[in-house]
């Protein structure tokens, strides 16, 4: 007579043998062990609400059963046009069930239900003859995520070993989202009951609308999974679009003395930004021999064109007894400039002296010449 057997899949499967068995030999025979499981979650934003896809694979070692019935938690508003099952890439027909018949180590069978930290799950049923002395399932479910306390949930069952004996087993789980830019996402593994099983989460700003994770789950020993996967998201609150003080670190200055006489400076300042989103305010006051020339900058936190930006500014001051200009940007110190002429606007400057003193001689001979032919004019 064949030898039949009722799992749960996800992790160990639950085996028929006595307690004296287990203590002898903590891998009987015959056995179904599952040493890892594989599982790509997509979370996908639709203009219809959040989809949740999964996709799981689990190779199976068989020692010594002929048939397997299997069992697979699937939440309650799973799709069940989309449901696709298979073992060793063969399609398999299922059925959908409230309850799992199980036996527990030692035990009689039991019809078990599968509760979550989001409610109860069904099952997913199906037979499996001959499964030889490996095999692999696979199964493909869709479902909307479920919107609970202003989040949006989805759960896998990752837990089933809570149930059962097992060796051990480790998860793969490839958690993918699409669409979601600053939202906030968190990812828990967690029980039934948190108290007793224990919480670990993670939580993440997604920055793009395609980000992955992957988590790695491993099991005690002789222990299945007890933790099943949950994902929360949260809609990032619009940021407020204002004008902030800008960091100093991301302008690059420039400066140069264009122009400099006895009372006024003009300074030449080039700004360069990394986007066009700012703009500047600049105040300028002598102490003693040294002007400020302090530019106060702002960045727009919203939209603006990501292009770099490069803005020219003239700046006339007061520089009567200065001999250098100190240049900040929002207090930090960019430049500094010596206020003096160049030796080109010297040479200019002694070429006028030079000339206007030349100017003044001839005049004054002229006027010499023009006094002296008067005289001689009276004279006669």
């Amino acid at each position: 007579m064949p030898l039949k057997h009722f799992i749960l899949i996800f992790f160990i499967i639950s085996l028929v043998f006595s307690t004296v068995r287990v203590k002898l030999n903590p891998i009987p025979i015959p056995s179904i062990t599952l040493a890892e499981e594989h599982i790509d979650i997509e979370l996908v934003n639709t203009w219809g609400g959040v989809l949740v896809r999964v996709v799981g694979i689990y190779p199976f070692g068989n020692q010594g059963y002929e048939e397997v019935t299997m069992y697979f938690p699937v939440p309650p508003n799973v799709d069940r046009k989309g449901i696709k099952v298979y073992v060793n890439d063969s399609p398999v027909s299922w059925e959908i069930v409230e309850q799992a018949l199980v036996q527990p180590p030692g035990g009689k069978p039991q019809n078990i239900t599968y509760d979550t930290i989001l409610g109860r799950y069904l099952f997913l049923k199906w037979t499996i003859k001959n499964p030889g002395h490996s095999f692999v399932v696979q199964v493909e479910y869709n479902y909307p995520a479920v919107p609970q306390g202003g989040a949006l949930k989805a759960l896998y069952a990752m837990a089933t070993g809570r149930f059962f004996y097992s060796k051990t087993c480790t998860a793969y789980v490839n958690i993918t989202f699409r669409g979601f830019q600053n939202y906030s996402a968190t990812v828990e593994l967690v029980g039934a009951d948190p108290q007793q099983s224990g919480q670990t989460s993670f939580k993440s700003t997604l920055r793009s609308n395609f980000e992955t994770f992957q988590l790695i789950e491993r099991s005690k020993i002789f222990r299945g999974l007890d933790r099943d996967v949950l994902i929360v998201l949260k809609q990032a609150e619009a940021p407020v679009e204002k004008w902030v003080t800008a960091d100093p670190a991301k302008i690059k200055l420039a400066a140069a003395l264009k122009s400099f006489n006895k009372s006024h400076a003009e300074l030449e300042v080039n700004l360069t930004y990394p986007h066009a989103g700012f703009k500047e305010k600049v105040k300028t006051w002598k102490d003693a021999g040294t002007i400020y020339l302090d530019i106060n900058v702002y960045e727009w936190t919203g939209p603006a064109a990501q292009v770099v930006t490069t803005r020219t500014l003239l700046i006339t001051t007061e520089s009567e007894g200065a001999n250098k200009a100190v240049i900040t940007v929002n207090g930090v110190e960019k430049a500094v400039i010596e206020i003096k002429e160049s030796q080109q606007e010297q040479n200019e400057h002694a070429s006028q002296e030079h000339a206007s003193t030349s100017y003044l001689i001839l005049a004054f001979i002229a006027a010499a010449l023009i006094l002296a032919l008067i005289l001689i004019k009276i004279r006669k």
